[in-house]
């Protein structure tokens, strides 16, 4: 939830109620994005985002890159 996800110290929101609507809102793309990252190795994708000697990356990074790959080719 910090650096190389959604970086939501970066926000600085001090209201309780927005920031714990903003969490749910987060926790609800995590849990999104690590269905994705699953979906998208069972459909056998993983080498489109993730190495194909090895697995370097989390379910929820290959569904972040996977996001990032369709919007870059506009998909």
């Amino acid at each position: 939830m910090k650096e190389h996800g959604f970086d939501l110290e970066a926000t600085h929101l001090q209201d309780l109620g927005r920031l714990s609507r903003l969490a749910l809102a987060a926790m609800i793309v995590y849990v999104w994005l690590i269905a994705l990252g699953s979906r998208v190795i069972k459909r056998g994708l993983r080498y489109l985002v993730d190495r194909r000697d090895r697995r370097d990356k989390s379910l929820f990074r290959i569904g972040w890159d996977w996001i990032e790959r369709c919007l870059a080719l506009d998909k």
